[in-house]
């Protein structure tokens, strides 16, 4: 009532007022990744500034290439040896086979014949595997950025030794969205609590 009338007499009236508050903050990214090689070898270059923003997709290093292309090219031609023993496995099946309904061959050469195809079948597939593994650790030897955001400000240096799935390379941090992490004391945690329920 005292306030009331003081204002009264000073020509003021009762209004609410904002009561301003300031915490200390810190912007953080909503995700961290950790880019590391998937397969080891020489790392022969670098592709972007260490601190600087990448976008998705973006070629970050690039590790000696020249193993996995010749592993590549060996299972490439073991694929091939694979395919004509496929082919000439197949032929010697149709032979015999045509041979045992005429009752000339006997049922073991039959036997023989399809258990040789079969295996040869099995080897082929087994020699693509082997390209598909090869090929898919060619691609590995180019690392490219999973996210979008700044990198951090160390790396390896160009020459040096990476191991597959151990070797850190970078981090990427995402900051679209960014959280923003708030520190206050329980004081005032309780303070703000009360003037929400007010």
């Amino acid at each position: 009532q005292c306030l009331q009338q003081a204002l009264a007499l000073a020509g003021g009236t009762l209004a609410d007022v904002a009561l301003p508050r300031q915490y200390a903050g810190r912007v953080a990214g909503c995700r961290v990744v950790e880019v590391r090689a998937q397969v080891g070898g020489i790392l022969l270059k670098r592709e972007y500034n260490e601190g600087a923003t990448v976008k998705t997709g973006d070629v970050l290093f690039r590790i000696d290439p020249r193993p996995y292309e010749a592993a590549l090219a060996r299972a490439n031609a073991q694929m091939a040896q694979a395919q004509a023993a496929l082919i000439q496995a197949n032929e010697n099946f149709d032979r015999v086979s045509e041979l045992a309904q005429r009752r000339v061959s006997t049922q073991k050469a039959l036997d023989d014949a399809t258990a040789a195809r079969d295996q040869s079948r099995a080897t082929l597939e087994v020699a693509k595997a082997d390209v598909a593994t090869n090929t898919l650790n060619l691609e590995y030897t180019v690392i490219k950025a999973p996210i979008t955001g700044p990198t951090s400000l160390t790396s390896p240096p160009e020459g040096a030794l990476v191991q597959a799935q151990q070797s850190l390379l970078t981090t990427i941090t995402q900051l679209d969205p960014a959280y923003v992490n708030f520190t206050m004391t329980d004081r005032e945690f309780r303070e703000r609590e009360e003037l929400h329920r007010g």
